[in-house]
């Protein structure tokens, strides 16, 4: 199973950080307060992920598949929720790595969620101080 395929270039240059439709999404639940909402979304994402990044790459070293799977699921939905998409993608091919408990493309797969999320709580703090 080739979980890597179009991820192992997993920076596509024309897929946004954040995918704005999505967070358009979110200000709309609240007109009148929506770029608070926003931002706590983000804020929560950025306490959040932290520890999930931290319990993949747990994951990873001790090949424990289940939490792999549980991990890199919770990251992949909390992503897609705030428009990081391809970190989300890749995510969810760890998921799938630890569903059936191949190993053998999860260290690829580790380094590009890595280096995306990076550029996804980066471009996070940016909006946030700008708010």
């Amino acid at each position: 199973m080739d979980t890597t395929n179009s991820y192992a270039a997993s920076d596509t240059d024309n897929t946004p950080i954040l995918n704005q439709e999505q967070l358009n999404v979110i200000r709309n639940l609240d007109p009148a307060c929506g770029d608070a909402l926003v931002n706590k979304i983000l804020q929560v994402f950025l306490e959040t992920s932290v520890d999930l990044t931290r319990q993949i790459e747990e994951a990873i070293n001790n090949t424990d598949a289940e939490s792999l799977r549980h991990a890199a699921h919770t990251l992949k939905s909390s992503s897609a929720n705030v428009g990081a998409e391809s970190l989300s993608v890749i995510a969810q091919k760890l998921e799938l790595c630890g569903k059936s408990g191949e190993f053998e493309q999860v260290g690829q797969l580790h380094d590009n969620l890595q280096q995306r999320y990076q550029k996804v709580i980066t471009e996070i703090r940016q909006m946030l101080k700008q708010s």
